[in-house]
C-alpha cells in the first residue's frame, strides 16, 4: 500500500506536538509523582528511602541497601563509615579492613597516616 505523503506530512507535526505536550506534562509532576499518560500519579517510596534526583523512582538512604522493593540497613563495623556510593563501607583513617572488621594498624615512629 502506497502512503499519501501529503497526509503524513500534514499529520506528523500534530502527532509530534501531542507527544511533546504529553512529555512536557510529565515534567510538571511534583516530586514523588510520575506522569501516567493523562495525569500525575503518586508512586510508592518505601521506608528509609527517598525520591531520586530525576523523580523517576527512589533510592535507599545512606546506610541502607535495596532488597526487592524495600530498603534494609546494612552492617557498618566499628571504626568504619558508609562509602560515598552507599554500596558498602570503608575503614576510617588509621584502620584497615580485616575480614568484616576494621582494625587499627601500627604506625612506626617518625611516620604518620595519609
Amino acid at each position: 500500500m502506497k502512503m499519501n505523503m501529503r497526509i503524513v506530512s500534514f499529520v506528523a507535526p500534530f502527532v509530534f506536538a501531542l507527544m511533546m505536550a504529553d512529555e512536557a506534562a510529565g515534567d510538571q509532576c511534583p516530586l514523588g509523582f510520575q506522569w501516567n499518560g493523562s495525569a500525575c500519579e503518586k508512586f510508592h517510596v518505601p521506608a528509609n528511602a527517598h525520591v531520586n534526583v530525576f523523580n523517576t523512582g527512589w533510592v535507599c538512604n545512606k546506610g541502607y541497601e535495596r532488597v526487592g522493593s524495600a530498603c534494609e540497613k546494612f552492617h557498618v563495623p566499628a571504626n568504619a563509615h558508609v562509602n560515598v556510593f552507599n554500596t558498602g563501607w570503608v575503614c576510617n583513617k588509621g584502620y584497615e579492613r580485616v575480614g568484616s572488621a576494621c582494625e587499627k594498624f601500627h604506625v612506626p615512629a617518625n611516620a604518620h597516616v595519609n
